[in-house]
């Protein structure tokens, strides 16, 4: 809905990398890729795996090592293969040749397993207790003073107040075997960007992370895979967390709505006469 035209009667917005999404969140784990086809449990099994789950797969892989070398990868496999049939292990290997990349694990995972993955954020911030005075940062540590933080005049100019700064917590976690390294970024109020990498050891390590900290700048948004580089995701409505709910989604889900309704009344008055 974030993309969708707005005013238009166009029905929707067509983009063959969330149409192939939408067929592999049909029946993502039931079968391995690397299956024969009279072997697969059904028929939606069977074109899930032949169709949208690569496609899914192939666009996740570029995301992960890089346009280049993706495309010297697959350039080497088609040469190497033209004109013959490839299995499953001739096709990791030639890629793997061409690219340069070292991503026979992912190549693993996403052909010969049913390994799936669901990220999530959510996040927690508020002003920090107003506190000061003699703290111990250790159980055995030295002590240490907090002053408070410094006086700012307050808009209405009545009294003097103490701006505390933002004491943030954000949650990440991970649903499913499948581990890809992660990035995801800290907005601001003010604009400014951070990028952080929640790498695959640490997922394989734990399934969540927790990152907490003190800030004077208020966190605006938190994205995970800001560059939409993977889409093997099976929930990405969980995927970011924004201070304030953005208006434009649920206004060109109306005109969607509308859209509906306006063809539905030209056949209610075709068939009225």
């Amino acid at each position: 809905w974030r993309d969708q035209p707005l005013l238009t009667l166009v029905p929707q917005y067509s983009d063959a990398r969330w149409n192939d999404r939408e067929g592999y969140l049909r029946d993502p784990d039931t079968d391995l890729v690397d299956t024969f086809a009279f072997e697969y449990a059904h028929r939606l099994s069977y074109r899930t795996n032949s169709y949208p789950r690569p496609a899914v797969i192939l666009r996740t892989l570029k995301g992960l090592v890089g346009e280049d070398a993706f495309l010297r990868g697959m350039r080497h496999f088609a040469r190497e293969w033209r004109y013959r049939h490839p299995y499953a292990d001739d096709f990791i290997h030639a890629f793997l040749e061409g690219s340069h990349a070292d991503v026979q694990w992912f190549l693993e995972d996403a052909l010969r397993s049913r390994k799936t993955i669901d990220w999530s954020v959510t996040v927690d911030q508020g002003r920090s207790e107003a506190v000061h005075g003699y703290f111990q940062e250790e159980p055995t540590g030295a002590w240490v003073r907090r002053e408070p933080a410094p006086e700012s005049e307050p808009s209405n100019g009545d009294e003097l107040a103490i701006e505390e700064p933002w004491q943030v917590s954000i949650f990440l976690r991970r649903k499913g075997e499948l581990c890809l390294p992660l990035r995801w970024s800290i907005r601001y109020e003010d604009g400014q960007e951070e990028i952080f990498v929640w790498t695959r050891e640490e997922q394989l390590g734990e399934a969540w992370y927790r990152y907490v900290f003190e800030s004077p700048r208020r966190v605006d948004a938190v994205i995970l895979d800001p560059e939409r580089m993977y889409y093997v995701d099976l929930d990405m409505s969980d995927n970011q967390w924004f201070r304030e709910t953005n208006p434009l989604p649920a206004l060109r889900w109306g005109t969607s709505v509308l859209n509906q309704v306006q063809h539905l009344l030209h056949w209610y008055g075709g068939i009225g006469g």
